[in-house]
Formats: structure tokens, C-alpha cells, sequence
């Protein structure tokens, strides 16, 4: 039978909407052409009402708005002008539209460009008469972060010098974002006015955050004491001194019985004794460490007191001698607190190392944490896809991905000996490829079965042993479930599909080292980075290089026919070079996964370096080690930064004194400079420094470390991103980094501006009066914290602080809070 295919008929409608489509088109190429016409003739084109008025307004805003509007008419008068005149010199049309678009183009370049001048021009006069304007007590103002405060001439010059003394950058960009270099230079007025410089301190330490610390504590001690009263008291800022703390006077009396509350969630340490976090603790009557101590406050006693214990040890070692072990549990730190900690059983390991019992069976898998802290750790045998700001939110990950804090890597020495694993006979074996694959060929993201199709149709034959396309049976003796008898079948023909599930960055199983260790050539259908990252070169045929599943299959078949080509594909074997590359980069796992998250966590814990391709714990790039000069004062620090200082014109440095250096101490005390004493500790891997000036300034301190940023790239009020501080307002910070290590400066008091006039510095004015009349008892603290920059984590353009610079952050931030039993 044949099908008739009837006409369709036509009716009035759709004749009416053919016109209708037909007549709209029409009308819009002419009004386009009319158009055109009119802005020929006129050098312009009609604009709205709106748009008039947005003119008349912009030509009305003063100073560069103005000049920038001033040069667009100037332009549109031209083009109208010239317009003019080559239309009553020439009658021809068509010439005189092309020498019209010429010349519309040319004027229009010319005025973007003075346009773009001008622009740029009163960018920087904005950044310099308000972005860069530091932040000080004064009116709100919307249009300048809350803090009004008047800028006049003279003012803008000194500051214009100040910053091109300091970073040039800054002028050249407008914004936040990577430069040239590779660096953050941020908006002065977007790190000079953050949202904590709007909070009030008297507001966030005001009589209901006493009141409800009293409450708690009485809760936990209130058998022992009767009445508190807190030590700290808030003086507000005055002509002499901005808003600072105080100790009440009866704290510094040893006959005062003192109560200590830790609001931090890490341990600290007080006359031997451990303050928990969340805890207080009445002090033994012969604790009289806060009897001379200011906590950061005014000084009251002849001596500065030393900083409190943090860590178990000082400087935590790197073989974890003497430390307590890290221990993996399955529950979360609220539940630790709550419930306690399971059984957990030691792992074989060069650091203490203890597990959850459970976890250590045999597939266990699922969330982790490290006990004491909050950090989750997502433990998968999968390609688990990781979330890359996580860590900012203590969630890390222990997947397949060489790029997770703990890789859960297939591989093992003891299985896989490529040394030993020596190239088949191409004549002997067959012109074939073999698959060993025993999962589903479909179902993958990659659309795996895609793949097979073309290698089937394409290859003069595969045999399929396992599931996945089935076509030959496996020898009588042989199995599957033994890697042995896998890499024997894959011997007999030259090419071996190892045909992964991913195509994801390190995504790499048993089916590659497999195919591999059979001396066949493998075709890989795997992680896109398998090569140069992870196998040597010219080891493999890669699909991740193709686009085309049968692209990428008529490759494959060219090896396999060519002998002098698939014997190319094996130089790596008897490569020295090729082969000791692949075992240092695979050497991490002959240690095991369990041992490994103890060694990652130990290194995250305590600030040590961390090496993440060999996934040891290592000695951090700047030494944490205390070394000062000996021979004479004053008794400068040489390590972990050099010291130096300014004193009005005098520069006092380690160049004029002897470099002979002591590194026993853990302490030293030294009088800079007549009237200026200086104490350093280095403890918890970190260093505090406290000064007493009873000069007149200025007086600016400089700190050297071995550290590259470029320009003098820095991060300012880097402690604001510690959460749950209270204190925050009254401190200082700022950073540098470079790809090998990270350094954070704190103050206790408000720094008018840290600076990096080169590579490697941070200078910090002391904000020492002017006058003897204007003097303080205040002493000046700050902590210096050094680390190893993360090469997983971090970034050249952001910063952002580890849990280790967090904790050490924290305390200075937050001391322990302080309160006397009334009598």
C-alpha cells in the first residue's frame, strides 16, 4: 500500500499571519535604514527623554564627572561639525557614508580614550582624598565606612607619599582581586573600616557579658566562692591613650584568691595546672602567676610576665616524642563532651596514633573527626567530589583524589614492582587488546560503553573476560578474583583497556597498575592528569586526550599494528630516571592510610610543616627556634626574624653588633635603647614579644623574615577572621606569605599602619606619645606566628588562617578571663 500525503490546506489565518511576520520585517529593516540615514546626517543619534535628563544631570555633577562629559560633546560636536562639511562638499551618498563611519570611529576612539584618562584620574583622587583614609574616632558617615574624618590638602600629599613609599599597586588598582604579581592588594578603604571597627568595645564587654561569665562559673565553683568580681576593666579612650583594659588592682595582691575561665575551645595552662575548654578553675593559693601579670593590660609589676602554656610542650616535635596521641573517632566534639570516647585501639605508626576500634575494620567508611576538635573528615574509597573552601568550615576529605588531605590510593609497593615488570614479546603476542573489567560498562559519567563500542568495532579483536561484554572464557585454572591470573591474561595480547570509571584529576585504581605491571601497552581511559602528574612519560595511550571515542580508538589500533611505535610506548621500563620519579611520588603509601591521618592531623594540630606528596610531617621553612645576638646590648632576635628598631633618627640593628647568636634559650630580656625594654618568649611555636617604652617616640619596630612577597604585598586586620572573639576591636594584625610560608603579626593595641616596604618586612610604629606629659603605664604586646604556607589550602591571593594560627590568634585576642573572690 502506498500512503497518500495529503496537501494542507490552506485557510485565511495563516495567511494573515505570513503577512503580518512579513510586514513587521519589512518595517524594521526600513526603520533601521531611515535610521542610519538621520545619524549620518546629523553626526548623532536621536536619544529618549530619559536619557536627556541622565545627561542634563551628569553634566551637572562637578569636578572630573564634568570634564568627562565636557569631552564627550566636545567629541559629538566634532563629529556633527565634520558631518556637516563633507555633506555640502560632496552629493554622492555612498563615498560620503564610508568617509563618515571613518571618521565617526576615529573620534570616538579618541575620545574613549580621554574619557578612560580622566576616569582613571579621578579613581585615584577618590582613593586618595577617601579610601585610604585610616580609621579613627568620629562621625558616622555612609560614604566612609562609618568614620567621617576631614581630609585637606596638605593631608592627601602626605598620604600619597606614604603609600607609593609602601606599594605602588595600590594607585594602579582599583578593587580587590589578584595583580600582576600574583598578589591581593586590597582597597584601602575596604581594610581600614571592616565591620568591626562600627562595634563598640564597651558594647561587646558590657555588664551582660560579666554578669553571664559570673553565672557560668558560679555554676562550676560555686561551692568554693561566694561572690565574683572580674579584673578587667574598661577605660575608655582618653587624650593620652585610646580605649584600653585594665587589671583592677586587687588582682596584682597575692594574698588574692583568683578564679580563671577558659571561653577558648582548646586547653590552656596555668601553674601546672590544665584549664579545659569551657571551664574555670579556682587558682591554688600559692599560684601567684597573676599577681604581676598584665594580661595585656596597663603594667603594674617590675618585670613582664610570660605568656601561658598552649600546647603540651613549647615546640612540638616532629617525630611527636612526648606528645599525647591523636586520636580518630567517629562523633563529633558537642558528642565528645558529652559522651565521652569510645574504645580506640593504637595504630603502628612513627607518631601516637590511636583509633576508634570499629573504624579500623575491615571497609569502614563515612565521617571521621579528630578528637578535641571540630574538624569532620569525609573518608571515602570514592571519588567524593570536595568542596574547595571546606577546610574554611574544618571539613576535609580522605577520598581517592590525590588532591584530598589523606589520598585512600589502591596502590602498594608490595603488590606492584614495576622494576621487575619487563615489556612482552610484540611478535609473540596477539594482535589484540584485552579487558579484564567486571563492573558495568554503562552508568559511568564518562559513558564508558561509548568507549568499548568503538574499541570493538575498531580493534581486530578484543577479548572481554569479565562481565562487561563477555566474549571469552577464562582459562580453566585462572580467576578473576586474583590479581595474578588478571595480570596473566592480560599478557597475551598487546594492548590492555584499562577503562577507569572516572575521568577525575588522580583518579587512578587497581585496573591501571594492573595493566601496567603486565608489560602489555596500556590504553587508559582515566584521570585527566594521568600524565606527566602521576605515570612517567610516554607510558600509556591516554583517552582523556580525545574528544572522540573512535578518534581515540583508531589510535589505539596504530599502536597495536606498529612495532616500532608500541615499543616506543615501554622506554620508561629500563628508565632510571623515569621509574625512581614514579616511586617517590607513590612512596606515601607504604604507610598506611590510618597512620597517615594521625601524621596530617599531628602537623595541622600543632602548626609543623606538612609535606602532602610524601604525607609526612616535617620541620616547618622558617625554624621555630629562638636565637638572639650575645656578644653586647642590646640582645637582638636573629631567628625566626632578625630584629631592628628606629628610634627617632638612630637605627639600632644586628649589623651594629656582633653576629655571634645563641639558639639555647627559650626567653630574653634586653634594653633596646635608654628607657626602652624589651621582653621575648618563643612558645607554642610562636614568639610574644612585650614593651615597655619611658621614651617619647616615634619608635618603630622592624621584623625581617625570609619571606617573598612581592611589592610588599600584605593582608591587613587578618585577625578579624577569628570567629567568636570578643575583644577584637582593641587589636592589630596583618600577614604576608609567600609559596613556602605564611607569617601573621598581632598587637594589642591599634596599629595606625603595618607596612612591607620590601620583601620579607613588617614594620609596626609603637604608638609611643609624643610628650612625657602624655605617657602611659600601658605595655606593648605582640605575637609573631610563622608556618608553613599549604600548598592544598592556600592561596598567593587570599589568606586565610589555619586552625593552628586560629588557636594562637584566638589567645592573644581572648586571654583567660580573670576574676577575684571577694573577701
Amino acid at each position: 500500500m502506498v500512503a497518500i500525503r495529503r496537501k494542507p490546506k490552506r485557510n485565511s489565518g495563516s495567511s494573515l499571519s505570513n503577512v503580518t511576520v512579513r510586514s513587521v520585517l519589512f518595517g524594521a529593516i526600513v526603520f533601521a535604514g531611515v535610521l542610519l540615514l538621520w545619524r549620518n546626517s546629523n553626526g548623532s543619534i536621536p536619544i529618549t527623554q530619559q536619557q536627556q535628563q541622565q545627561q542634563q544631570q551628569q553634566q551637572q555633577q562637578p569636578g572630573a564627572d564634568s570634564a568627562i562629559q565636557a569631552a564627550l560633546q566636545d567629541s559629538r560636536s566634532r563629529l556633527g561639525s565634520k558631518s556637516e562639511e563633507k555633506k555640502s562638499n560632496n552629493n554622492d551618498d555612498t563615498p560620503l557614508k564610508h568617509e563618515m563611519s571613518q571618521a565617526h570611529k576615529h573620534e570616538l576612539v579618541e575620545a574613549h580614550k580621554r574619557v578612560k584618562e580622566m576616569h582613571n584620574k579621578k579613581m585615584d583622587e577618590e582613593a586618595l582624598g577617601k579610601h585610604i583614609i585610616p580609621p579613627a574616632p568620629g562621625r558616622p558617615n555612609e560614604n566612609n565606612g562609618g568614620i567621617d574624618i576631614p581630609m585637606d590638602h596638605e593631608q592627601q600629599k602626605k598620604t600619597k607619599e606614604k603609600i607609593e613609599r609602601t606599594t605602588v599597586m595600590v594607585l594602579k588598582k582599583h578593587g580587590t582581586g589578584p595583580t600582576q604579581v600574583g598578589y591581593v592588594v586590597d582597597l584601602f578603604y575596604e581594610r581600614n573600616n571592616p565591620a568591626y571597627r562600627k562595634v563598640d568595645i564597651e558594647t561587646a564587654l558590657d555588664n551582660n557579658y560579666y554578669s553571664d561569665l559570673k553565672q557560668r562559673i558560679l555554676k562550676q565553683v560555686g561551692s568554693q566562692v561566694s561572690e565574683l568580681h572580674e579584673c578587667e576593666k574598661l577605660v575608655p579612650a582618653d587624650d593620652s591613650a585610646p580605649t584600653r583594659l585594665e587589671l583592677h588592682s586587687q588582682c596584682h595582691d597575692e594574698d588574692t584568691r583568683l578564679v580563671v575561665y577558659n571561653g577558648a575551645d582548646f586547653p590552656r595552662h596555668v601553674c601546672g595546672k590544665v584549664v579545659k575548654p569551657g571551664s574555670a578553675m579556682v587558682l591554688e593559693e600559692d599560684c601567684h602567676y597573676f599577681a604581676g601579670s598584665t594580661m595585656g593590660h596597663a603594667a603594674a609589676a617590675s618585670d613582664a610576665v610570660p605568656p601561658l602554656h598552649l600546647l603540651p610542650l613549647d615546640n612540638p616535635p616532629v617525630s611527636g616524642l612526648g606528645m599525647p596521641p591523636i586520636q580518630i573517632v567517629s562523633i563529633n566534639l558537642q558528642q565528645q563532651k558529652l559522651h565521652g570516647l569510645a574504645k580506640t585501639e593504637s595504630v603502628a605508626c612513627d607518631i601516637p596514633c590511636e583509633w576508634e576500634s570499629q573504624l579500623l575494620n575491615p571497609g569502614a567508611h563515612g565521617e571521621l573527626y579528630v578528637a578535641g576538635t571540630d574538624w569532620l573528615i569525609s573518608y571515602e574509597e570514592s571519588d567524593l567530589p570536595m568542596e574547595k573552601t571546606a577546610y574554611r568550615h574544618n571539613h576535609y576529605y580522605s577520598t581517592l583524589s590525590w588532591k584530598s588531605a589523606v589520598p585512600l590510593l589502591s596502590f602498594s609497593f608490595d603488590k606492584y614492582n614495576f622494576r621487575q615488570a619487563k615489556a612482552i614479546d610484540f611478535n609473540e603476542a596477539n594482535n589484540a587488546a584485552t579487558s579484564v573489567l567486571s563492573e558495568k560498562c554503562s552508568g559511568t559519567p564518562i559513558r564508558r560503553h561509548k568507549w568499548i563500542a568503538a574499541a570493538k568495532s575498531t580493534l581486530k579483536q578484543v577479548h572481554f573476560y569479565g562481565t562487561c561484554e563477555h566474549n571469552t572464557p577464562v582459562p580453566d585454572g585462572m580467576s578473576l578474583e586474583k590479581m595474578e591470573d588478571r595480570i596473566e591474561l592480560m599478557k597475551k595480547d598487546r594492548i590492555v583497556l584499562a577503562y577507569e570509571e572516572s575521568m577525575e584529576p588522580y583518579h587512578v585504581t587497581d585496573i591501571t597498575w594492573e595493566a601496567l605491571m603486565s608489560g602489555a601497552v596500556p590504553a587508559i581511559l582515566g584521570a585527566s592528569n594521568m600524565e606527566p602528574d602521576i605515570l612517567p612519560p610516554n607510558a600509556a595511550l591516554y583517552g582523556s586526550s580525545y574528544t572522540s571515542w573512535d578518534d581515540y580508538s583508531k589510535f589505539v589500533k596504530k599502536v597495536a599494528d606498529d612495532k616500532e611505535l608500541w615499543e616506543s610506548y615501554h622506554a620508561w621500563r629500563t628508565d632510571e630516571a623515569a621509574l625512581s620519579a614514579l616511586e617517590e611520588r607513590l612512596n606515601f603509601t607504604r604507610t598506611s592510610p590510618q597512620c597517615r591521618m594521625c601524621r596530617w592531623a599531628y602537623a595541622k594540630k600543632y602548626g609543623l610543616g606538612w609535606n602532602h606528596g610524601q604525607q609526612i610531617v616535617q620541620t616547618n621553612q622558617i625554624p621555630r627556634q629562638l636565637c638572639v645576638s650575645t656578644a653586647e646590648e642590646p640582645y637582638l632576635v636573629a631567628q625566626p626574624f632578625s630584629e631592628s628598631w628606629q628610634i627617632g633618627s638612630r637605627t639600632v640593628s644586628r649589623s651594629s653588633v656582633s653576629d655571634q647568636v645563641s639558639c639555647q634559650e627559650q626567653s630574653q630580656t634586653t634594653t633596646i635603647a635608654d628607657g626602652l625594654d624589651r621582653w621575648v618568649w618563643h612558645h607554642d611555636g610562636f614568639t610574644d614579644m612585650t614593651i615597655r617604652p619611658a621614651i617619647v617616640g616615634p619608635v618603630t619596630l622592624r621584623l625581617q623574615f625570609n619571606v617573598l612577597n612581592h611589592e610588599g604585598a600584605l593582608f591587613r586586620h587578618v585577625h578579624t577572621l577569628v570567629h567568636d572573639a570578643v575583644r577584637t576591636p582593641l587589636v592589630s594584625s596583618a600577614a604576608i606569605q609567600d609559596e613556602h610560608s605564611k607569617v601573621t603579626i598581632l598587637a594589642n593595641f591599634v596599629v595606625s599602619e603595618f607596612r612591607s616596604p620590601q620583601a620579607g618586612w613588617l614594620e609596626v610604629e609603637i604608638p609611643i606619645p609624643s610628650s612625657k606629659e602624655d605617657q602611659t603605664s600601658n605595655e606593648f604586646k605582640l605575637r609573631i606566628i610563622t608556618e608553613d604556607f599549604n600548598e592544598v589550602q592556600d592561596k598567593l591571593t587570599e589568606y586565610y588562617p589555619s586552625s593552628y594560627a586560629q588557636m594562637a590568634m584566638k589567645d592573644f585576642i581572648d586571654p583567660l578571663d580573670l576574676f577575684y573572690i571577694a573577701s
